[in-house]
């Protein structure tokens, strides 16, 4: 799918989500998000869903609140993950570390937290 120039931000990143469908209510939960990077994060619990824009990165949609961990370390963390039509997203900073629900930011390469 093609994404159109004001879809493209520096602190969004489009991720693939596995996610499962309910058929009898109709609710989508993401079950697995992987990132560009390869990094695997693996959602234990969603932890609410509303409507709302992304502030930071731009775009609106569905917002999940999730308790994820990183695949390859195990360490937990809550993010915000947006589903705006055929597209699932993350917010990052610029420089391409990830920000958690509660507004810290988690380096990456450090595998820890930056506040």
């Amino acid at each position: 799918m093609q994404l159109h120039k004001r879809d493209e931000s520096p602190t969004k990143e489009f991720v693939d989500v596995m996610a499962v469908h309910w058929a009898d209510t109709g609710k989508i939960e993401p079950v697995r998000i992987q990132m560009k990077s390869g990094t695997v994060l693996v959602v234990s619990k969603v932890l609410g869903v509303v409507r709302a824009a992304s502030l930071r990165a731009g775009g609106q949609g569905i917002r999940y609140e999730c308790r994820v961990a990183d695949a390859a370390d195990g360490f937990a963390f809550r993010l915000y993950v947006f589903h705006d039509g055929d597209y699932w997203f993350i917010e990052k900073t610029k420089k391409g570390d990830i920000v958690c629900a509660d507004g810290s930011v988690r380096n990456k390469e450090k595998s820890r937290f930056l506040f």
